[in-house]
């Protein structure tokens, strides 16, 4: 065989070695990954998510203002999940999937809502897209509520934390009630002061429909041991728990 015909095999043989090489590390280093936000049978809802948080006009979002949704993963591999800005915020989740399947991913809120109101976004992944709602609250609008049980005995009432004479309550002396929500907005439930101790809890109600409330003690100290009853004052309506103490 002459030198330059071997010559020409070896390189021939050098380039394939070297191409096949590269082909091998190519397919060991993973890419973005692949999936969809939405279920086969729906146009644009995303498959169930979660918004957290409660979002209001002219306040700037934070680390607990975040949505919840699930990827149906093709692919694993690092991932960005964006929305688009509606009404001055907007929100955002990277990270990497590791599974095939579905994954649930968190997408963190960030700027400030402008105006109240029911804000929908559109939320992006790979090739897919679909809508996610979030409600805005008016900071100057006070919610229409009824409480559980209105003008007798409160529904749902459950105390939390050891009530004893003598000894001073705290944030774990707590009761529970449900309330049935008309239209959201702020809310400020309390108690007169029995035994020497009174309930309070103020927020916003994000949504209507029934929900719970959680009336925290006010740090006073109970006189004496016994059951007390409570008056509980809402918006439009009161009901009445007990308390006992040891």
């Amino acid at each position: 065989m002459k030198p330059t015909r071997l010559f020409i095999i070896a390189v021939i043989a050098l380039f394939t070695i070297n191409a096949c090489q590269k082909e091998l590390e190519y397919e060991t280093i993973a890419g973005d990954a692949t999936g969809t936000l939405k279920s086969e049978d729906s146009t644009f809802d995303c498959l169930p998510s979660t918004v957290n948080g409660i979002y209001k006009m002219d306040s700037v979002l934070g680390d607990e203002n975040y949505v919840d949704v699930q990827v149906d993963a093709f692919t694993p591999g690092p991932y960005e999940i964006i929305s688009d800005t509606v009404n001055g915020y907007s929100f955002k989740g990277t990270g990497t999937i590791g599974t095939q399947g579905l994954n649930t991913v968190r997408l963190y809120g960030t700027g400030k809502p402008i105006v109240p109101g029911d804000d929908t976004f559109i939320i992006s992944f790979d090739n897919s897209v679909c809508f996610i709602t979030v409600p805005v609250m008016d900071t100057t609008v006070e919610a229409v509520y009824t409480l559980g049980g209105s003008g007798g005995t409160c529904t749902g009432q459950v105390p939390a934390g050891t009530f004893t004479a003598g000894v001073p309550t705290a944030d774990t002396n707590t009761v529970t009630i449900n309330v049935e929500v008309a239209s959201r907005g702020l809310y400020n439930i309390s108690t007169t002061s029995v035994n020497g101790v009174s309930f309070s809890a103020s927020g916003t109600f994000a949504a209507a429909g029934p929900q719970t409330v959680t009336l925290v003690a006010d740090g006073g100290t109970p006189t004496v041991a016994g059951t007390f009853n409570y008056p509980v004052l809402g918006s439009t309506s009161g009901c009445a728990f007990s308390v006992i103490y040891q």
